[in-house]
């Protein structure tokens, strides 16, 4: 194909050697789906609109790849380094990114809903008008990520790290907050309708939406100098 791209049809499962470097590949529109990726390098290869539907990528490195409006649905990535990653308007529904890398990743408007990102890395990374509905985040670190205009309702969050996280405008209907830190965080105009903040922490520089009682939500104030 032109430009070199690959027309290659991995379907059905196929492993492919772990030692193989597939780094700045060109894999646009490719099918991927059920092949194994795991512990591949795939850094910075291009991945825009590619299908790994179900694909393992276990431990892969992904770091600086581009997976634009990519679909990997139902994905392995657990343990994947998907640093600095551009996964805009990526389809991840159901994948499982379990203590997966994502710091500074661009995941703005991506299907992320039910996705498994427990104990994920996602310091400054860019989750803006991303779809995080029943998504699992229990542990994460989200430091300085914008989580804006996101839909995280019934999300689980317990125990995350959201200090300076921009959530404004965000929906945390029935979300699950139990034990996060959100000093510095800015809340602002989100939906906290039934949202679970008990034992949650901040600090006085954290910003709520207008009329949110902290005291009335069992919220802790943090001792910060």
């Amino acid at each position: 194909m032109d430009n070199g791209e690959t027309s290659k049809n991995t379907e059905n499962g196929n492993g492919l050697n772990k030692n193989l470097d597939l780094s700045h590949a060109n894999l646009m529109f490719t099918n991927l789906r059920y092949t194994n990726l795991g512990e591949i390098s795939l850094y910075k290869a291009r991945l825009n609109e590619a299908n790994l539907s179900h694909a393992n990528l276990n431990e892969a490195d992904l770091c600086y790849a581009n997976l634009k409006k990519a679909t990997l649905d139902e994905a392995d990535l657990r343990k994947a380094d998907l640093t600095g990653t551009n996964l805009r308007k990526a389809n991840l529904h159901k994948a499982n990114l379990c203590e997966a890398i994502l710091n500074s990743a661009d995941l703005s408007d991506a299907n992320l809903s039910k996705t498994d990102m427990s104990e994920a890395n996602l310091i400054g990374a860019n989750l803006a008008g991303a779809d995080l509905n029943q998504a699992n985040l229990s542990g994460s670190q989200l430091n300085g990520a914008n989580l804006s205009e996101t839909d995280l309702s019934q999300a689980d969050l317990s125990r995350a790290n959201l200090i300076w996280v921009d959530l404004s405008d965000a929906d945390l209907s029935q979300a699950d907050l139990n034990g996060t830190d959100l000093s510095w965080a800015d809340l602002s105009r989100a939906k906290l309708d039934e949202a679970d903040l008990s034992k949650a922490k901040y600090n006085n520089q954290t910003k709520w939406p207008d009329g949110f009682s902290a005291q009335a939500h069992e919220v802790i104030l943090a001792n910060i100098c």
